[in-house]
């Protein structure tokens, strides 16, 4: 099979040194460049080592699984050249483009060994083939969206004046390296909101529960040396920072006859349930 690469043409408009070398260097924070190899002739970077390997990846005999890698290998070049993995709008925090394909491309090795197992014992059933094809999809709709914003995100918000305050260097990078963590949080909220068997939860008992779950977590292995903990004292956010952090999230109240609050205990085993180590670390180390 044929696969075609996007023709684009560069605007042929005068532009100044800083601003010719700002848009070459864009190309190096995106995942797949030479989807666009007429801008990358422009910028004279298109006999960069490497930049013929797609193309050979598309001719082979394996482009599906070639492409994965590819793009498993740029993932962590793209973080290095200033992507971020995690965004933060109203005290929520989510995966970026880039955090949604680091995070499925994970999943999608697992199936994808998962499924070389079936195939030596047996012919593959139909929903492991249905599962592979929804982990590319969700793979590559943001990654065409990622690329897409590092083209025009610079040229968009040029000449608009920022009105939020800017942090210091010092608390920016601590507060970069905690998203992770407050990405968790985030996660477990909307697990606990969905369970209709945890009832009467305040914020403060679950800033305890959280706190435990990640202590907990923290103490095995060799967890402990996940980037985004070595910042917090004992290598888990302390229930008081917690506590300020769920303050900007909803903890849905659910109508129950039971007049007993769900014990701390409880709430902690929940949380480890829906949250085993395995999940936790996949989270943490995004």
């Amino acid at each position: 099979m044929e696969f075609l690469l996007t023709n684009l043409n560069e605007e042929n408009t005068l532009i100044s040194k800083n601003e010719h070398e700002e848009r070459r260097l864009e190309l190096f924070k995106m995942l797949l460049p030479e989807m666009i190899p007429e801008k990358l002739k422009h910028y004279n970077v298109d006999n960069l080592v490497g930049y013929d390997l797609l193309a050979k990846t598309l001719a082979s005999d394996s482009p599906g699984t070639g492409l994965l890698d590819i793009l498993k290998g740029r993932v962590p070049k793209a973080k290095a050249a200033g992507c971020e993995v995690f965004n933060q709008v109203d005290g929520k925090v989510t995966f970026t483009e880039l955090g949604v394909i680091s995070k499925n491309l994970e999943l999608l090795y697992l199936q994808l060994s998962e499924l070389l197992t079936i195939q030596k014992e047996s012919n593959t059933p139909l929903i492991h083939i249905e599962n592979i094809i929804t982990s590319v999809a969700m793979i590559f709709y943001p990654a065409g969206a990622h690329d897409m914003k590092v083209n025009l995100e610079r040229h968009s918000t040029r000449g608009v004046k920022s009105s939020s305050e800017t942090p210091s260097k010092g608390g920016k990078g601590k507060a970069e390296k905690s998203l992770p963590v407050q990405f968790l949080i985030n996660e477990i909220v909307e697990s606990v909101n969905k369970n209709t068997k945890l009832v009467k939860i305040t914020k403060t008992l679950l800033s305890h529960a959280i706190c435990d779950v990640i202590e907990d977590f923290a103490s095995v292995s060799n967890n402990k040396k996940i980037k985004c903990l070595s910042s917090f004292k004992g290598y888990t956010p302390s229930q008081p920072t917690i506590r300020r952090w769920l303050s900007e999230l909803d903890i849905h109240e659910k109508s129950t006859q039971d007049k007993r609050r769900t014990s701390l205990i409880k709430l902690v085993d929940s949380i480890k349930d829906e949250f085993p180590i395995e999940t936790i670390k996949l989270i943490l180390k995004n």
